[in-house]
């Protein structure tokens, strides 16, 4: 019997013996599910790895700004609070339509928050450096999926330190 989980991609499944186990459907692919235990914290963990390896594969090599908040919002924020996860949508919203019309690449990341205050306007300024401040976090996020959870930085221990895979700012 199938329980509807609050989780995105996470089903619950009552077991005969009364413990409840947790499957991850993956989006995309409606008949694979991957089991991820009986103890919730663990499923969550899993289903975090399951999904960021899934996406990563799924995207090809290139991998954006946009690219990556978008992960952000599937996989950590429907595991915020409520109030947290709204402002976190509506940050990354902003974040989003930014790097969607950001027409060069800007490589310093010091530059980069200059042209989104100033995309933002004078009137923003605070709510502009809140929101540049989560999508460093986002990077932070994504940088350390990457090293630990790919095989290609895991592969070798020459591999541990190297950054990973560039990404562009369409």
């Amino acid at each position: 019997m199938k329980h509807k989980f609050p989780l995105p991609y996470v089903r619950a499944r009552l077991q005969r013996s009364g413990e409840t186990h947790y499957y991850l459907q993956l989006p995309n692919n409606c008949r694979q599910e991957i089991p991820l235990g009986s103890n919730l914290e663990l499923a969550i963990t899993r289903r975090t790895v399951h999904l960021f390896k899934h996406l990563h594969s799924a995207e090809g090599s290139l991998v954006n700004y946009g690219c990556i908040l978008r992960w952000y919002l599937l996989i950590m924020v429907p595991l915020l609070p409520t109030h947290a996860g709204k402002e976190n949508r509506n940050s990354i919203q902003k974040l989003t339509l930014f790097f969607e019309q950001l027409s060069c690449p800007i490589e310093e990341r010091a530059g980069l928050e200059a042209h989104y205050k100033k995309w933002r306007g004078p009137r923003s300024t605070l709510r502009a450096r809140r929101e540049f401040s989560l999508f460093m976090r986002v990077l932070r996020w994504y940088d350390n999926m990457c090293v630990t959870h790919l095989p290609l930085w895991n592969a070798s221990p020459s591999m541990q330190g190297s950054e990973p895979r560039p990404i562009q700012c369409l």
